[in-house]
């Protein structure tokens, strides 16, 4: 994953949680802007868990980032048009 990609998401005004999906499989729900935080000169981050972990991964692992489906209503919601 490009690392400009991930920090487009996590600065997003105004934030839409999002996650991220890594080539093992498991996916990483980042909720706030402050569980996640990139590497400002090399290609990892660090997904901050609600059970009070963390993940660290390359960013080459990471293999799709999306918004989390509890707001995609939010985003595409077509019911008023």
């Amino acid at each position: 994953m490009d690392r400009v990609v991930l920090c487009r998401f996590r600065d997003a005004v105004p934030f839409v949680p999002f996650n991220i999906r890594l080539a093992d499989g498991r996916v990483l729900h980042v909720p706030r802007t402050d569980y996640i935080s990139v590497s400002p000169c090399g290609p990892s981050a660090v997904v901050f868990l609600a059970s009070g972990g963390h993940v660290t991964s390359q960013l080459d692992y990471a293999v799709d980032v999306a918004p989390h489906r509890d707001v995609l209503h939010l985003l595409f919601d077509t019911a008023d048009a």
